[in-house]
């Protein structure tokens, strides 16, 4: 019993740790560039200064940062190792800032992926929103044409950059964010459909009468997709259309948090709330606790989980993809190996899902 808590805190450690070698790739640092403080890097967490430093101090003990006394930190020859040690790639496309409860299985996904196909390097490119076509053009089609990309992830981009990864011979696979009559290249998400179906049944037999829902303001298919299948499945069951009320909110914390309360402290507030992941149902959380709601008494909280996987115990009842992190692993392989030319058609896979319970154990994250 008294081995628990240090696997536990080496565990959370080892999660920080690869957050922050997620923004070193993301962000195209290499030796010798400077990186955030410690105070910044515990913002770009969500975590207190104390943690962001524990996992920082451990990367300069493994050589991928280092501190100059009174100039800051700075990027490790130990990534410029690693690289060098890997020269094949596959790269990650994200344009969003992914939540820390999607951006971990992210990661472990990569990494075996990545060794499912020989044992590749790993690049995550994190370009601004929108289409950025020169941003592609500059750190994908280059490498690749230099030899050096394997393949891409394209993780919930928008279609015109699929539409140029394509153009370009670019062999990509497009996971999460499908759009149904813009798919140039083989795609894999959930089946958001099943997904809403399973919430709103949920919840209606639960007796709830009036529902809310946060969604990202991301501009993505998959975000319209799973709240059109959430109003569908509402009037199946013959629940009136203004029995829903729609907020659509940045990634800012503190306004994502002001929202939020503002909806519960309106008229007929919900006393449901249907969100985007568990990043926001935490702030959901903080919001309905800030001004005196309890969670689940006053309102409960449910959310439709992301294309990627986490086996970590959740508080509040969600869906899930009923693929395992490795099963899921081995199809995105898959697709990758088949992708043997760039006019190869193009296939939309949508990832069966399932109800999850809210977990009783209460030691989350």
């Amino acid at each position: 019993m008294s081995q628990s808590p240090p696997q536990r805190q080496y565990s959370t450690l080892q999660r920080w740790k690869e957050r922050i070698l997620l923004d070193i790739g993301a962000r195209g640092l290499t030796p010798g560039d400077a990186y955030l403080t410690v105070e910044e890097t515990g913002t770009l967490l969500g975590c207190s200064r104390a943690t962001a430093h524990r996992a920082m101090k451990k990367l300069i003990e493994e050589g991928a940062l280092y501190a100059r006394a009174g100039s800051g930190t700075f990027i490790g020859e130990e990534v410029r190792r690693t690289s060098q040690n890997l020269p094949q790639t596959i790269h990650v496309l994200s344009p969003t800032r992914l939540g820390f409860s999607t951006t971990i299985p992210l990661i472990k996904l990569i990494q075996s992926v990545a060794n499912g196909l020989g044992g590749l390097g790993i690049q995550f490119n994190s370009p601004p929103e929108g289409y950025n076509l020169d941003y592609v053009f500059e750190t994908i089609v280059k490498p690749f044409r230099e030899g050096n990309v394997k393949a891409v992830l394209a993780v919930s981009c928008q279609w015109k950059v699929h539409q140029f990864l394509k153009d370009q011979g670019i062999p990509a696979v497009v996971c999460g964010s499908i759009y149904q009559d813009r798919n140039y290249l083989p795609s894999v998400d959930i089946d958001s459909t099943k997904g809403a179906e399973l919430l709103v049944d949920y919840l209606i037999k639960k007796g709830h009468k009036r529902l809310g829902m946060i969604m990202p303001a991301s501009g993505l298919a998959g975000v319209d997709f799973f709240t059109d299948s959430v109003g569908r499945s509402l009037s199946l069951l013959g629940v009136p259309a203004d029995s829903l009320s729609i907020r659509y909110c940045t990634g800012d914390k503190l306004v994502t948090i002001d929202r939020i309360r503002e909806l519960f402290q309106g008229p007929n507030r919900p006393t449901a709330l249907i969100t985007d992941e568990a990043d926001f149902s935490d702030l959901a959380r903080s919001a309905a606790e800030s001004i005196g709601l309890r969670v689940p008494d006053d309102v409960e909280i449910v959310f439709e989980g992301s294309v990627f996987r986490t086996e970590d115990p959740s508080r509040y009842p969600h869906t899930q993809i009923t693929l395992s992190p490795s099963e899921f692993s081995e199809q995105i392989v898959e697709m990758i190996r088949g992708l043997r030319h760039s006019d190869a058609p193009a296939s939309a896979q949508y990832l069966p899902v399932q109800f999850v319970p809210a977990s009783k154990d209460s030691s989350f994250h």
